[in-house]
């Protein structure tokens, strides 16, 4: 009963978001430079999990019941947006492994989710709204402005992560639209969403320049040794998912979620601190040069989190 009281609270759920990507962030850091290949092993095996949530449609434990064409149509696009940003974000690892900076500009989709939602769905911005725009990208701003995040191929890692900021606040919008129109049915437009990124994801291998019988045969190889971490990390991506949209379906606006998710790079530089002895124990090598990266410019970095979380506070 408690668990079901805490499910129904879109601040709780919306808090557990960040927590558990900051978590995966941590993991893909660590792998992608020294066993992921390129984005497109991310992405065919984020695609993957992304389907997971269907098994609970087949056990009986969810319902499902057809919501019509435009929501199914608005729900869909809102996975596959979502496993897009994705892309985008395996992409942008490959450049920089400083996650911090990475999950700061990934918070520049704040302010362009209100943005979106007044062009698309006719929400309309209020004057303090548009201060705290500007207050978020001056945070934003500031990881430009130091020497050494600037070396750290900052401009390159900005370009690539626009990408994932479009996608990924279209994906939003998308989504609370969807849950308007399902009149609260939260599994239905969640396996629908689902069902978009699986889909849509997978099809990215069409792209994938190296032929997919040799992609699939190199996943399985890593998959086996490294299966633990695969499966761990991809469902603590996947629970993160899974909350950040129940929270979109429960709060009274999309951009109150935006805000508590905002927190991710705040949750990474603590979770670091905390599982340094961990790292240190399995490749003291790899966690000096992970925990290196995150650490450059510490000070600049929440300086630039604070004046984010205000403009993002204005924004809700």
């Amino acid at each position: 009963m408690y668990l079901e009281y805490l499910w129904s609270h879109w601040v709780f759920v919306a808090f557990l978001a960040p927590f558990f990507w900051a978590l995966v962030n941590i993991i893909d850091i660590y792998f992608v430079s020294s066993v992921y290949e390129d984005e497109w092993d991310g992405i065919l095996i984020n695609s993957v999990f992304q389907a997971l949530p269907w098994l609970l449609l087949v056990f009986g434990f969810v319902s499902f019941q057809y919501p019509g064409f435009l929501a199914s149509i608005l729900a869909f696009l809102g996975g596959a947006c979502l496993v897009v940003s994705f892309f985008f974000y395996f992409k942008t690892l490959f450049v920089s492994n400083d996650m911090v900076v990475v999950q700061a500009l990934w918070n520049v989709s704040v302010p362009l989710v209100p943005f979106l939602a007044w062009i698309l769905i006719g929400e309309q911005l209020a004057p303090v709204h548009y201060v705290g725009i500007a207050l978020a990208f001056v945070g934003v701003t500031l990881f430009s402005l130091h020497k050494k995040i600037r070396e750290n191929n900052f401009f390159r890692v900005f370009k690539i992560m626009m990408g994932a900021v479009f996608f990924f606040s279209l994906s939003m919008v998308l989504q609370v639209e969807a849950y308007r129109m399902m009149n609260d049915d939260f599994w239905t437009g969640f396996l629908i969403f689902s069902a978009g990124a699986s889909l849509v994801g997978l099809s990215l291998s069409l792209f994938d320049p190296k032929p997919m019988r040799e992609r699939t045969l190199h996943i399985v190889e890593m998959s086996k040794t490294y299966f633990f971490v695969f499966f761990l990390a991809e469902s603590l991506n996947l629970l993160g998912v899974l909350v950040s949209q129940r929270a979109i379906d429960l709060t009274p606006a999309v951009s109150f979620v935006a805000v508590i998710g905002s927190l991710t790079p705040v949750f990474v530089l603590l979770l670091s601190a905390m599982l340094l002895p961990i790292l240190l124990l399995m490749n003291k090598s790899k966690a000096h040069q992970v925990y290196q990266d995150q650490l450059v410019a510490v000070k600049t970095k929440i300086l630039a989190c604070c004046i984010i979380a205000v403009g993002i506070y204005l924004i809700s």
